[in-house]
Parts: structure tokens; sequence; C-alpha cells
């Protein structure tokens, strides 16, 4: 019962934050993909740098 509390009480729980059952593992998917998005930027960010106009046009 607290959980759900927790959720409506947790704006900030971001994209579909009510949605989620448990906004405690929301946040740990949200860190883990994160932390996932930067590696993947450090990786691409060499290369990248010889075309960044193609990294901007696809944030994704």
């Amino acid at each position: 019962m607290q959980t759900q509390r927790a959720v409506e009480l947790r704006p900030g729980g971001g994209k579909g934050g009510p949605a989620e059952p448990e906004p405690g593992l929301h946040k740990a998917d949200g860190q883990i993909l994160l932390k996932y998005l930067v590696q993947k930027r450090r990786r691409f960010s060499p290369q990248g740098t010889a075309k960044p106009k193609h990294d901007e046009s696809s944030p994704s």
C-alpha cells in the first residue's frame, strides 16, 4: 500500500512515473538506462567527432 502512495506522491518519477507500480524499480531502470546511454555516447564519441552532425540528427 505504501508503494502506491509513494508513486502518487512522486511527480518526479518521469515518463509513466505513476503508471509504474513501484517507483524504486522505475528509478533503478532510469539510472541503468542513463549509464548505458552514457557509455554508448562515450563509445561513439571518438568516431562521432568526425561527423557530429549525424549524432545530433539522431539523438536516440
